[in-house]
């Protein structure tokens, strides 16, 4: 800067440097945005500077540190500000975006040995999941409403696993399997004759039954 005096014509100079940094690098990952299921969180990770300011707080475990865990109830856009050694800053932004659960759940109708039975689907939503059965025995199925047979009576733990894009539930139930029934019965004379005197005797041989009915 030049001074002339403009009474004596004289002339003064000053000069300042200035020293201009370049903005921090702030950058986050993931980025653009990442997906997670309901109830589960995520770190997010700055870089670029010393201290880092996120906002808004909303489902962080801390607004001051670089990699915070983000669980946001709802879809979250989070932006931070990186601040370097130079007490300059700089913002970067990512979206957390949060998907739903499907809840699965299940029943079914009366379970017998070496009869099919069926299985309802119960999960929530009715439409767009995916499933898988185990049934305790080995045995497993893909399809919503499976039909299985157990050739064996006893207890099994049947498990339902729904998947909905990326997220999943599974329920768990006990299912009694009774013991199979068999029906079978004899009878005496094979030949018999339209005399009261002389009645065919049926003689009931079926396993596992604890109610008949006859048809002649």
């Amino acid at each position: 800067y030049n001074y002339t005096d403009a009474v004596t014509g004289c002339v003064g100079s000053d000069s300042i440097v200035f020293t201009v940094f370049a903005l921090p690098n702030a950058a986050i990952l993931p980025s653009p945005s990442v997906d997670i299921c309901e109830t589960q969180s995520t770190t997010l990770t700055a870089s670029g500077g010393v201290t880092y300011t996120w906002a808004p707080p909303t489902g962080l475990s801390s607004t001051s540190v670089a990699n915070p865990l983000a669980g946001p109830a709802a879809s979250t856009s989070y932006t931070v500000t990186v601040t370097d050694a130079n007490n300059c800053s700089n913002t970067a932004t990512t979206t957390v975006n949060v998907n739903p659960n499907p809840s699965a759940d299940f029943s079914s109708d009366i379970v017998c040995a070496n009869n099919p039975t069926t299985f309802t689907n119960l999960s929530n939503p009715a439409t767009g999941n995916t499933y898988v059965w185990f049934f305790g025995d080995g045995g497993t199925s893909p399809v919503d409403d499976p039909q299985y047979t157990y050739t064996d009576s006893g207890s099994y733990n049947v498990t339902l696993i729904a998947q909905l894009g990326n997220c999943f539930d599974t329920a768990t139930h006990i299912t009694d399997v009774k013991p199979g029934v068999t029906a079978a019965f004899a009878a005496t004379p094979l030949i018999g004759y339209n005399d009261p005197s002389s009645p065919i005797m049926f003689i009931d041989h079926s396993t596992n039954a604890d109610t008949w009915t006859w048809t002649f």
